[in-house]
């Protein structure tokens, strides 16, 4: 095993190429453990489409992962990567909707395993990252036509938790689980009145949104590859308009010390 960590360096570089064409959180990929002190490499893409309030967001998200066995059944990880944000408001009257550029997120998790051929499978995971973009709305005063331009900061925050079972059919895990899943948005705001001649400020604001408590499923299959490569194909589903959806690719490696 001493030469696995060499073994391992292709794959690493082979996963990162990967994340850029693949389109959550992550739960699985893999959703097994990887066993005692041995380090699981991944990534991911993941499409998350969802309702807060009025607005709907949408983003893709591509993540490495970094898990390491802290026991048998138990794996302890870091996730990094990128993700854009695109607001769109639903209640008319917009100029332009909020468009931000992939920004630097983060952030970690537990994944567990227990039993045999027919398993519990439980953990949960945190997510983060920042965004910035602003969107605008006319304005009429006095006969003359105004822009409202509202330039934002988001501090956006995830966190869910799940619980479910695995089932082993040959080199497939299939799985499902119910999911609980709860979203921070701290804002900032600064606001302009624009017209074509000038810009004039008007003030600034700050709040915080909070989701409360989505449920849901996911549901998502695995397959083992030779070398312990794996792949994954995983959906989060709140309802019909609230969904996530991962694909991914994973490698269990090097056992450390």
């Amino acid at each position: 095993m001493k030469n696995r960590l060499y073994d391992i360096l292709p794959s690493v570089l082979l996963l990162l190429s990967l994340a850029g064409s693949a389109q959550a959180q992550i739960s699985g990929n893999p959703v097994g453990t990887s066993g005692t002190k041995e380090w699981t490499v991944s990534a991911s893409g993941t499409y998350f489409y969802q309702y807060i309030g009025n607005t709907l967001a949408t983003s893709n998200r591509f993540l490495a992962k970094s898990g390491w066995g802290v026991v048998e059944w138990l794996d302890a990880y870091l996730v990094a990567g990128a993700s854009n944000l695109v607001l769109d408001r639903q209640d008319g009257g917009i100029v332009s909707d909020y468009r931000d550029v992939y920004r630097f997120t983060y952030g970690a998790g537990i994944n567990a395993l227990v039993g045999d051929r027919l398993q519990l499978w439980f953990g949960g995971s945190a997510l983060r990252f920042q965004s910035e973009g602003d969107f605008r709305e006319p304005l009429i005063v006095g006969g003359q036509t105004y822009v409202k331009r509202f330039e934002m900061n988001y501090d956006w925050r995830e966190v869910k938790a799940y619980l479910g079972i695995v089932m082993n059919i040959s080199r497939f895990k299939i799985y499902c689980a119910g999911a609980g899943w709860h979203l921070w948005r701290i804002e900032k705001k600064k606001e302009y009145r624009d017209s074509a001649t000038s810009t004039s400020y008007v003030g600034n604001e700050q709040g915080e949104f909070a989701s409360g408590l989505y449920t849901g499923a996911i549901v998502g299959i695995e397959m083992s590859l030779p070398q312990r490569f794996s792949i994954s194909l995983e959906a989060l589903l709140f309802n019909e308009s609230n969904l996530q959806i991962m694909a991914g690719i994973s490698q269990t490696g090097w056992q450390g010390m």
